[in-house]
């Protein structure tokens, strides 16, 4: 399993457990990820220990923030999309020739790139 995988499901299990701290291996590429959710207030906050990212989840009352974080563009299956193709109403991330950002900050610079995941909402936000 990737290292973006291996976050994705990490978010998703402890969540649906209803932890509030998580843990999940240090790398350059899930800092992004995670400065990204932080900004889009799907996260608390998360801070670096001991080689590894300890992430503080956030709930809306008793409900996870997000039901499901899928991943579009795979190790094995690289999805690539142009601006014109990104969705406003839908939370994306991409990795774009001027870093990984949201869908919505691709769509106003006017570029495309990998398409990473897309984040489903909680009905209650």
């Amino acid at each position: 399993m990737d290292r973006l995988t291996c976050l994705f499901s990490a978010l998703q299990n402890g969540q649906s457990a209803k932890k509030t701290l998580i843990r999940v291996p240090c790398t350059k590429n899930t800092k992004k990820l995670l400065n990204i959710f932080l900004q889009e207030k799907y996260i608390q906050d998360f801070y670096e220990e001991n080689c590894q990212i300890v992430i503080v989840l956030k709930y809306e009352g008793n409900s996870p923030m997000f039901q499901r974080i899928q991943r579009i563009s795979r190790p094995g299956r690289r999805v690539y999309c142009s601006y014109d193709r990104i969705s406003p109403e839908k939370f994306s991330i991409f990795s774009t020739s001027k870093g990984i950002m949201s869908g919505r900050d691709a769509l106003n610079l006017r570029i495309g790139g990998e398409f990473i995941c897309e984040i489903s909402v909680s009905k209650s936000i």
